[in-house]
């Protein structure tokens, strides 16, 4: 099981800060071919929206 901490939304904030687009997806699932997909994608407002 993955958990949603600050840990994680801290680490994903700062790639996302560091990426030329401004945002970072976080993938819950471990491959595309998975039926259920899951991400958390953070934008430089440090706003989460999770799919």
């Amino acid at each position: 099981m993955k958990y949603i901490n600050t840990e994680l939304l801290n680490r994903v904030t700062a790639e996302a800060k560091n990426s030329s687009r401004k945002r970072m997806n976080y993938n819950f699932h471990k491959n595309g071919e998975e039926l259920l997909q899951r991400v958390l994608t953070p934008d430089i407002l440090e706003f989460y929206s999770i799919f």
